[in-house]
């Protein structure tokens, strides 16, 4: 996931060099001809997994608390996250607040960051940048497939379900407990209106 923050980052300066808003922009331009963007399709299997292993580790780590800390061991931490202020009006309450600040803009970097954040971060900002995501899951509940990413996964396949209740978290009503497998699915996009049903095959 880190590797893939960090490409869409490399992307977003490539775009704001060119002065271009997105990779079909860029892509089209004549100068870009031999520079070109390749799109990048990242393909999550089962997503339960991470989210499960995400709020285990989550519950494993908690935020430091700094208030019990003298000034000196909150200023040594502080030089070594880069703080630089070293004026006359530095207090201890300062020192706090930019550490927890920092513990903030750098949970995102830590092995047990949040995997839903992460993902929605991805969602938000590949589609301009050529990267795109798809995740699937077995398990459709709503500790899985959260209002958050929903919001952020408008196009979504259901294959047959188990209930109607896995139906309405994947498609927001049931229906797709009623298909008959094999390959049987509904397809719901943006751009439709209403969800289309579709038969998905293999190719040997």
């Amino acid at each position: 996931f880190l590797e893939l923050t960090e490409e869409i980052d490399r992307r977003y300066e490539i775009l704001e060099k060119a002065g271009k808003r997105g990779i079909e922009e860029f892509n089209a331009s004549k100068r870009q001809e031999k520079n070109k963007m390749r799109y990048v399709v990242v393909v999550i299997d089962e997503f339960a997994d991470f989210i499960i292993r995400s709020k285990i580790e989550k519950k494993k780590w908690r935020a430091p608390s700094y208030e019990n800390k003298n000034k000196e061991s909150l200023m040594r931490l502080a030089r070594k996250r880069g703080f630089g202020n070293t004026g006359v009006g530095l207090t201890k309450d300062i020192l706090i607040e930019f550490l927890e600040k920092s513990d903030e803009e750098n949970i995102l970097m830590r092995d047990e960051a949040d995997i839903e954040l992460l993902v929605v971060r991805l969602a938000q900002l590949g589609r301009a940048a050529g990267i795109h995501l798809i995740i699937a899951t077995q398990r459709p509940s709503t500790d899985v497939i959260t209002g958050l990413i929903k919001a952020n996964f408008p196009t979504r396949i259901a294959l047959t379900t188990a209930s109607p209740t896995d139906s309405v978290v994947i498609l927001g009503k049931p229906g797709a407990e009623k298909l008959s497998g094999k390959g049987d699915m509904i397809f719901l996009h943006p751009g439709l209106k209403g969800e289309r049903r579709l038969q998905g095959f293999n190719l040997k």
